[in-house]
């Protein structure tokens, strides 16, 4: 009889307590007009922002998610959806690739939870940067359930501007949680 796989369980609460400061990323003035410009989310709304939120997320040592499956993901995440500029083909591409519970961590600490506050945070990041467009930096890596993409953000002149990865753990053939991780930003 085979003995149980590993499984790995990893309990994260987020303790940030209230809206995120925006005002202290002014020293990446490019960095705080694509990512932060809009204002922050507002908690009294039913907005997707939390808080102090807890997840729980299973990393197996023999996963049951296939590596092309990961790989393609973190692609429809870049292109379908922070690259699609067309609300409704983005609405729909979320719906597909993502939980219904999927829980964003945007790098200034912002975390955005469910469909709905994800295609609104989206669709604000493309609105404040008309002419600035994602692609892919590189190949995707893949190792159990998680999965990393490196990417570029940038008008035509300078589509390498902004650079940054998204890391993903993928459950059920979705991704359940989103980690966004800037790289690189133009000094001021």
């Amino acid at each position: 009889m085979r003995s149980p796989q590993p499984v790995f369980r990893l309990t994260y609460i987020n303790r940030k307590v209230g809206i995120p400061n925006h005002h202290n990323l002014a020293h990446a003035s490019s960095y705080h007009k694509a990512f932060s410009n809009s204002q922050p989310p507002n908690t009294s709304e039913n907005t997707g922002y939390n808080p102090r939120v807890k997840m729980s997320l299973s990393i197996s040592t023999t996963p049951k998610e296939v590596a092309t499956t990961i790989r393609t993901l973190l692609s429809e995440n870049l292109l379908s959806v922070f690259a699609e500029r067309d609300a409704p083909v983005r609405k729909a591409a979320i719906e597909r690739i993502y939980t219904d519970d999927v829980i964003w961590y945007e790098t200034d600490g912002t975390v955005i939870t469910g469909h709905a506050a994800l295609d609104k945070r989206a669709g604000e990041l493309l609105a404040s940067n008309p002419g600035f467009a994602f692609s892919a930096d590189g190949e995707s890596v893949v190792t159990q359930n998680l999965g990393m993409l490196s990417w570029k953000f940038g008008p035509p002149g300078a589509p390498d501007l902004i650079k940054g990865s998204d890391f993903v753990i993928v459950e059920g053939g979705k991704i359940k949680a989103l980690w966004t991780a800037i790289t690189n930003v133009p000094s001021q």
